[in-house]
């Protein structure tokens, strides 16, 4: 039925950029002249509701703990909804003033934010131990294969038994990744959110941001590790065996700093928007992880004589063989890059990685 579907004969522009040209016998009319707003207000008894890009409208959680997104005590200010209704979360304005950033990698801001270094932001800048993890100690060591996705996952091997209290952990303290073998992982930062089950310290070529309250880290974190600012910040590093980006000159870099109580419903509202994301992907994740082990174990099978192959091979295509041996040169490759990256991780901090 798709593939009978047919253009319309006639169009004409819209002169609106993200939508381009539209039917000919259509309407282009603004929101406004086929809405009208309601101004019903100081129902607290009502039930209150949320808006979430992948459900829609939904009854908002009546526990804190739940996520970000509570019943507050007052809700004498909030909009009566019903049935029918077009619900628009308006948690952030566009119709604020905005003004040059002066940044090449960004643009325009709002008019109330500050344009100021990183620095700015900091109360500590510290670079890790350079101490070698072992098998024993009670402080757990970071590296850099703990930094993954924006947040830092605690390691289950390599430790130290002593080192500088300074060079502790707090929650809320990002780390930055200086150096690396593999350029895109330089410039790269997490957030440290675990500091309740033991002492955790980081290794040198980590760099450790303590930022100043009443900020946000996770905002911080976000922008930092955003990519209009991450391929901005990548133009200042150095390239050699290693490719390093120098954290004092990281710090004197400039970004857009909202108010701290917008730096936290930023924060808030970008976790309720991932969360469907991230639980979509934990599942993709687990699958492919089950795909991969299958593969694993049907391959042991064959090649020990646990299957019995010899049909199914005389019944394959001419070319086949070509096509097996073609996938086998990838694994192989894979392989081969995948275990250099070891080795360089190795190299590195002392321990696999």
């Amino acid at each position: 039925m798709i593939g009978e579907l047919r253009a319309y004969s006639d169009y004409k522009p819209t002169g609106s950029k993200w939508l381009g040209d539209v039917p000919q016998h259509w309407q282009v009319q603004s929101l406004r002249s086929l809405t009208q707003s309601r101004s019903e207000r100081n129902r607290p008894e009502l039930t209150l509701l949320s808006v979430e890009r992948e459900r829609g409208v939904i009854v908002r959680d009546r526990e804190k703990s739940s996520n970000h997104n509570y019943i507050p005590d007052d809700l004498s200010n909030y909009k009566v909804a019903k049935q029918g209704d077009l619900v628009i979360n308006k948690s952030f304005d566009d119709s604020v003033p905005l003004k040059p950033s002066s940044l090449d990698w960004l643009g325009d801001v709002p008019e109330h934010w500050e344009v100021a270094p990183i620095k700015r932001l900091l109360s500590m800048v510290d670079y890790g131990t350079s101490q070698a993890g072992t098998d024993h100690g009670s402080v757990r060591l970071l590296t850099m294969g703990n930094i993954q996705k924006g947040e830092v996952i605690l390691p289950k091997s390599g430790s130290l038994q002593t080192v500088a209290p300074s060079l502790l952990l707090q929650t809320g303290d990002i780390l930055f990744t200086r150096t690396n073998g593999n350029p895109k992982l330089v410039g790269k930062t997490g957030v440290f959110r675990d500091d309740q089950n033991g002492p955790v310290t980081f290794a040198s070529y980590l760099v450790r941001f303590r930022v100043s309250a009443p900020n946000s880290s996770t905002w911080l974190q976000r922008l930092l590790n955003s990519d209009a600012f991450w391929r901005f910040a990548q133009s200042f590093a150095l390239v050699n065996l290693q490719t390093n980006l120098n954290s004092t000159k990281y710090c004197r870099l400039s970004i857009p700093i909202p108010l701290t109580d917008e730096q936290e419903l930023l924060s808030n509202w970008m976790d309720e928007q991932f969360k469907p994301l991230d639980q979509k992907s934990l599942v993709l994740n687990r699958e492919i992880t089950l795909l991969r082990e299958y593969r694993t174990r049907f391959i042991a099978d064959m090649v020990t004589g646990k299957l019995d192959v010899r049909e199914v091979a005389r019944s394959l295509p001419a070319d086949a063989s070509e096509a097996a041996a073609e996938l086998a040169d990838r694994d192989l490759a894979d392989e081969e890059f995948s275990e250099a990256d070891d080795e360089l991780a190795d190299e590195l901090t002392g321990e696999p990685a």
